[in-house]
């Protein structure tokens, strides 16, 4: 994949406005990368299964990160949702009417 100063125009431009590629970093080991969307896309289409749909957007770090969670107390799993969420989505976007 091309780094955003091998592109010209307004792609350019776009990709050093948003600038929000920086991974959701969980643990020392555990970073999320920024989804692709490719990633949201899917997430959409995956008719509501939560399951599903945060496996798409935490990619292929899904079983590692769920084992670290699951003798956790369930409110700090719904957190690290919520704020996982915040950060690919930005903030108030689960509060958006029809989500």
């Amino acid at each position: 994949m091309p780094t955003k100063s091998e592109f010209t125009g307004v792609f350019a431009d776009l990709l050093d406005e948003v600038g929000k590629d920086d991974p959701f970093v969980l643990t020392n080991d555990i970073q999320i990368p920024m989804p692709t969307r490719k990633q949201i896309k899917q997430f959409f289409d995956a008719d509501a299964d939560a399951d599903e749909r945060t496996r798409v957007l935490i990619g292929e770090q899904y079983d590692k990160i769920v084992e670290l969670f699951d003798d956790k107390p369930f409110p700090v799993w719904n957190r690290f949702i919520e704020m996982l969420t915040e950060h690919v989505f930005g903030k108030g976007a689960d509060k958006v009417e029809g989500n």
